[in-house]
């Protein structure tokens, strides 16, 4: 596999300027990434994520899910806490990292312009600040993706031992920070397989080298595949935890346009891309503004693929991943989520950033640069205006303010009791329960009874609802029927997803509700 750019040049060889370029890069990425950390509640999944990492280490190491992340959450709010901003912050420097991992990737398959170009494309991009002010393993997955593509870059240049060794590291703990990490993997085998070591002329004992380093992806694979399967046929047979939808062609698009942030900017990354596939050369020309149409028919171009063996490894790394998911939730279970194909994210701003270093025009890239900026800054002009997660320090804190002692807490949907109680700390409300039905989403008769017989004959109940179905209104008829509504809060605004592709995705709005019903 050969290179355009050279593979050791240490950070210390590197001229100044490009060393200030990336450094201002890194800066504004951790600038974009700090602002505001807290500003927002902590949503869903942030919670139980801080909930699951304050049980013991026996815990979290028992778990392979997440693992990597989990371990690191652990460890920090023991050290920092578990406010939003200390919970956030591990990501927040993850993400940042990200930016010149990427210039470093970018540097190894092609030059210093393109990993500089592609750092500032993802320094800027609004789905990694997204990610990066989150306490999810997403982030943390993305940068792991990255150290693992760039020991992957090494290796096949040069054989060395601590080459080698941080090649298994770092696919150890890409592999244990999310299931479908175990794809990276799978895409660095691809190439290695469909580029035979002859091709590249490695020696016949390389490809038993190259197994062996395969031995934590088999060590997980064999570890992880009992439990796997195990909830791949409960899940298959209760379909409970299917609120993934099937997904359709267009969702493969949709990830695009999340990746990119912007129908407009996705518009620029395609453009881009094309011109790290092919290169344009003008052979002769020139462009007579008295008689356009005449001067153009006298231009003549030069057109050629560049980059082939790199630019092939890029799209394999993109596609492979996002193919691969979309054939299983096709056919097996749905599990089709732009934010599980953050890994492959990466290719996509390397293909773009080679794009802009690839054009031989300098007003033509300066253009195309602009426009991308100034798309990107819209973009986080609006995700510091608008309301991004679920509101639940808005929610928790009016039943903290309003609730009685001895005033019962009910929650539709077990699982909303995480969020909730990340904000909720009072110790006088009596009771806390929640409905025992994972299930109770949908409302049925049946989960009325059940409701019925939790309430009892409490006269004060607070409801917390979220995320329920009920197209035939049996639980507001329910609540009218036996109580007085004295209070009904909606938390609805929030939308789940922070990019809103109003016309391109069907975005979820959030139901929190909290009622606060008296016997009549």
């Amino acid at each position: 596999m050969s290179y355009s750019g050279s593979m050791n040049k240490g950070w210390s060889e590197e001229p100044g300027k490009s060393r200030l370029i990336i450094l201002l890069i890194f800066l504004l990425a951790l600038f974009l990434r700090l602002y505001d950390l807290g500003g927002e509640s902590i949503w869903l999944d942030e919670a139980a994520s801080i909930s699951f990492s304050k049980g013991t280490l026996f815990q979290v190491i028992n778990r392979i899910s997440g693992l990597t992340y989990n371990i690191c959450l652990y460890f920090w709010i023991r050290l920092f806490g578990s406010s939003e901003v200390s919970a956030r912050l591990p990501s927040a420097i993850f993400g940042s990292l990200v930016v010149f991992m990427i210039y470093k990737v970018g540097r190894s398959l092609f030059n210093k312009k393109t990993g500089m170009a592609s750092s500032l494309l993802a320094g800027l991009s609004i789905f990694y600040i997204q990610y990066s002010q989150e306490a999810r393993s997403y982030i943390l997955t993305t940068l792991l993706t990255l150290v693992s593509m760039y020991f992957f870059i090494r290796l096949l240049e040069k054989r060395k031992l601590c080459i080698s060794i941080g090649y298994m590291v770092s696919n150890i703990l890409l592999l244990y920070a999310h299931p479908f990490a175990i794809l990276i993997p799978l895409v660095q085998n691809l190439y290695f397989f469909t580029l035979s070591p002859r091709s590249n002329g490695r020696k016949g004992n390389s490809l038993k080298i190259w197994l062996f380093l395969q031995l934590p992806l088999f060590i997980y694979f064999f570890q992880g595949i009992s439990s796997y399967v195990a909830v791949f046929y409960r899940v298959k047979e209760t379909m409970v935890d299917l609120w993934i939808p099937r997904p359709a062609p267009i969702s493969i698009l949709v990830s695009f346009l999340e990746f990119s942030g912007s129908l407009s900017l996705m518009v620029c990354f395609f453009i881009s891309s094309l011109f790290s596939l092919l290169i344009f050369e003008k052979i002769r020309g020139k462009l007579n503004f008295k008689i356009i149409l005449g001067s153009l028919a006298d231009f003549r171009w030069n057109m050629y693929f560049s980059d082939i063996q790199s630019n092939y490894f890029l799209i394999l790394w993109l596609f492979f991943p996002i193919l691969a998911l979309f054939i299983f939730s096709v056919f097996f279970i749905p599990s089709y989520w732009t934010r599980y194909l953050i890994i492959s994210s990466p290719a996509f701003y390397l293909l773009a950033g080679h794009g802009i270093s690839n054009l031989k025009d300098f007003f033509t890239k300066l253009i195309l640069l602009t426009a991308i900026v100034v798309f990107s800054l819209i973009n986080i002009h609006s995700y510091w205006r608008d309301v991004n997660k679920e509101p639940w320090r808005d929610a928790a804190g009016y039943v903290q303010r309003k609730a009685l002692p001895k005033d019962s807490l009910i929650f539709i949907a077990p699982y909303a009791r995480c969020p909730f109680d990340y904000y909720f700390t009072r110790k006088d409300v009596q009771e806390i329960a929640t409905t025992p039905d994972p299930g109770f989403i949908a409302i049925t008769g049946e989960k009325i009874r059940l409701l019925n017989e939790i309430i009892g004959a409490k006269e004060r109940v607070w409801v917390i609802l979220y995320h329920y179905r009920d197209p035939r209104g049996l639980l507001k008829e329910y609540f009218s029927s036996h109580f007085q509504i004295s209070v009904k809060k909606d938390y609805s605004r929030a939308r789940f997803l922070n990019l809103k592709f109003q016309n391109f995705i069907n975005t979820q709005e959030i139901a929190i509700e909290v009622y606060l019903l008296k016997k009549k």
